[in-house]
């Protein structure tokens, strides 16, 4: 697992997909693709080449989903929230264009 801070370049021309969370009653019925595409068309017609979004190692269920929309594997971290760490996971997707 590679471990590192974010650099500046890092985010230039990225967005950050900070979090989606779907009622369980609700999941897989396509919102969080319908979601992740929208918020990637709105991206990409502002300028943004790039998207991210952080996991938690072991969201198997939401790695599926980014990967099967093109994410790839970025960075592995630390993440800490509070007291409490976490091992964390970077994605990217490293074009918007598919979402257009």
């Amino acid at each position: 697992m590679q471990i590192r801070k974010a650099r500046p370049e890092d985010l230039e021309g990225c967005i950050y997909l900070d979090s989606i969370h779907i009622s369980q009653n609700a999941q897989g019925k396509g919102i969080g693709t319908r979601l992740i595409q929208t918020v990637a068309r709105f991206a990409a017609e502002r300028g943004y080449t790039k998207m991210s979004v952080c996991i938690v190692r072991g969201n198997d269920r939401a790695r599926a989903l980014y990967s099967k929309l093109g994410a790839i594997h970025e960075s592995g971290f630390t993440d800490d929230f509070g007291d409490v760490q976490s091992q964390s996971e970077k994605l990217l997707w490293t074009s918007l264009e598919s979402f257009q």
